[in-house]
């Protein structure tokens, strides 16, 4: 009886192993970003990225939100780096974020600013394979990471023209044409290092939430 079941379990796995290759090698799947992803590619995709960020977030202390440099240091690796795809309050959303699937998420929204610390902190690090989120931990040090949670708890504040004009008064520019005295469509002013952390900016103390 034993040897019947576990021959069965064996010839399951066979076809069920068969059957993905020949979808695989078939072009059945559609990858095009245009199309958009099933409930069941949503459903297991989605619940398994946020489980595994929940989980590698645990250890990670929490990050202060109110150091004025700190918050300077994460407008400008913001302005560089994450409002093409993510936006920010006030600003039509460009057509690079436009076409991504699945989407960069507002992250000055309830459902993103409902995440910790440590796993906002996380994802900017880390990024999140096959979604377009890269990962900034190879080529940024660790303030200038915290930095960038930091100025992600302020966005909800910011709403109502408050981003734009805090670039503005910063000496920044607005993606996409956002900024009259652009001319059109350009990428927003990259940060002037990616790596040694600005004068002034200390190592944070490690907290707890």
């Amino acid at each position: 009886m034993l040897k019947k079941l576990l021959f069965g379990a064996l010839a399951l796995f066979v076809l069920e192993a068969g059957g993905l290759l020949v979808m695989r090698d078939s072009g059945w799947v559609d990858v095009s970003a245009i199309s958009p992803p099933s409930g069941l590619e949503s459903w297991f995709l989605g619940g398994a990225a946020d489980r595994s960020v929940e989980a590698h977030a645990r250890p990670i202390a929490a990050v202060p939100h109110d150091d004025p440099k700190l918050l300077d240091v994460g407008l400008r690796h913001y302005n560089g780096m994450c409002v093409t795809c993510h936006g920010a309050p006030g600003l039509d959303d460009s057509e690079v974020a436009k076409g991504l699937n699945p989407p960069a998420p507002h992250l000055w929204t309830d459902d993103s600013q409902s995440l910790s610390d440590a796993q906002i902190y996380w994802i900017v690090k880390n990024g999140i394979r096959m979604t377009g989120m890269p990962a900034f931990g190879p080529t940024h040090e660790e303030t200038e990471l915290r930095a960038i949670v930091a100025f992600v708890r302020r966005l909800p504040s910011l709403k109502g023209g408050g981003y734009a004009a805090l670039v503005r008064a910063t000496g920044l520019k607005l993606p996409d044409g956002d900024d009259d005295d652009m001319g059109g469509m350009k990428m927003p002013t990259p940060p002037a290092s990616t790596k040694a952390p600005p004068k002034g900016v200390t190592a944070l103390p490690a907290s707890s939430k």
